[in-house]
């Protein structure tokens, strides 16, 4: 354990990789939330150990590895699966791998891909120990997916819209706001997304106050989609009350999550992001046309099998 100062006392692992000594600190919370809620960032911890030291995951649906050998689904490899994480409807937490030398270090935030319904920042691929061994100090964040974290619902007559975004730009006010106790350069951070996470930071960087919190950006396949008004939002938020067979939207706040991650959920809709007037106020596209949004140094990156994956028919059946 290792007491860091004004934050409290912290769980790690340490190991040696390449010959430089690097701690892995897991599960840090960052946030507080209700499951529809927007969060709110912890400023303080009141438990006199922080973090739980293990990797943990927001719900979603899991496939059991020897049926996917069967589906083949590209989502569900080994090395991104969650398997060895702790599933909770909590799971607002952060990881952060950083070495031992003195000076302060480049910090890398890394946003995870995954269709925004599956994956975690401790799936065996975002590892960060190797990275860190190279003098970088790498922050891994989970936000939540599927139904709680982009489905628009009507929660006690108000829309509720984008809470996985928030989700994220909570976690990067945290890193911003703490990173330095780690051995991080907060004035030098870089965020960086796949897929959905590619498509998540473009939104970031779009975005006034998230801008804020970092310096530069690596967009990793995707970008910023084409957004919906609140009017289309309330109709998929009735639409999806319908399609899943409930009268009332004060039932998704009873329902067993192992249910609800069942859900049917169209891709498109969990990939759209909602003109709500804070998180997002003009459509994307508009946006960048126009050069509206604080200029950064961006690196981008697409694949030579680019969205191949969505030739494969178990991608849409786990769509519903």
């Amino acid at each position: 354990m290792k007491d860091i100062k004004q934050l409290g006392t912290f769980v790690y692992q340490n190991e040696k990789v390449n010959g430089t000594n690097v701690k892995s600190y897991l599960g840090i919370p960052y946030a507080r939330a209700g499951r529809f809620s927007m969060p709110q960032m912890i400023d303080k911890y009141q438990t006199q150990v922080v973090n739980s030291g293990i990797g943990m995951c927001f719900p979603q649906n899991k496939v059991p590895p020897l049926i996917n050998i069967f589906l083949k689904n590209p989502m569900m490899r080994k090395e991104i699966l969650t398997e060895n994480d702790k599933t909770d409807e909590n799971a607002f937490v952060l990881n952060i791998w950083t070495s031992d030398t003195l000076h302060k270090k480049p910090v890398l935030v890394f946003i995870h891909g995954g269709g925004f319904t599956y994956g975690s920042g401790t799936t065996p691929l975002y590892n960060g120990r190797y990275l860190a061994a190279k003098g970088i100090v790498v922050v891994t964040i989970n936000y939540r997916l599927s139904a709680p974290g982009f489905i628009p619902v009507m929660i006690e007559g108000k829309l509720s819209v984008n809470r996985g975004f928030f989700d994220q730009q909570c976690a990067l006010k945290w890193v911003r706001q703490n990173i330095s106790a780690f051995g991080g350069d907060s004035n030098n951070i870089t965020l960086m997304g796949q897929s959905a996470g590619g498509l998540s930071v473009s939104m970031h960087m779009l975005n006034e106050e998230s801008s804020k919190q970092f310096d530069k950006l690596i967009v990793c396949s995707a970008g910023a989609n084409k957004c919906m008004d609140l009017e289309q939002a309330e109709k998929f938020a009735n639409s999806f009350l319908k399609k899943n067979r409930l009268n009332n939207p004060k039932e998704l706040l009873q329902i067993p999550w192992k249910k609800l991650v069942k859900f049917k959920m169209p891709l498109e809709l969990l990939a759209t992001p909602t003109i709500d007037g804070v998180f997002v106020k003009e459509d994307a596209k508009v946006l960048m046309e126009r050069g509206g949004f604080s200029p950064k140094p961006v690196m981008l990156g697409t694949t030579g099998d680019e969205l191949k994956m969505i030739d494969n028919k178990s991608w849409y059946k786990a769509m519903g």
